[in-house]
């Protein structure tokens, strides 16, 4: 996964524009990457709203992190 590939090179920006296009074409795995990554402030503004977002869309396709990461948001009230 070049996502993942470039994260682990301590690429973030990249790592970013590739979980973004993976995510935008159907990928859970990038789409809960992507959550994480709001979530924490990791290469980008910390936004909860956008790690909620990418959450929900794992979820909706069944992705167990996502599904638990969503609730998880959900019960702190995001």
């Amino acid at each position: 996964n070049l996502g993942i590939d470039a994260e682990n090179a301590g690429d973030l920006k990249t790592a970013i524009v590739w979980h973004t296009k993976a995510a935008e074409n159907g990928s859970d795995g990038a789409m809960v990457n992507l959550g994480m990554f709001y979530e924490k402030g990791k290469g980008v503004p910390q936004d909860w709203v956008q790690a909620l977002r990418w959450y929900e869309a794992a979820a909706a396709l069944k992705n167990p992190t996502g599904i638990q990461n969503a609730a998880n948001c959900h019960n702190h009230g995001w």
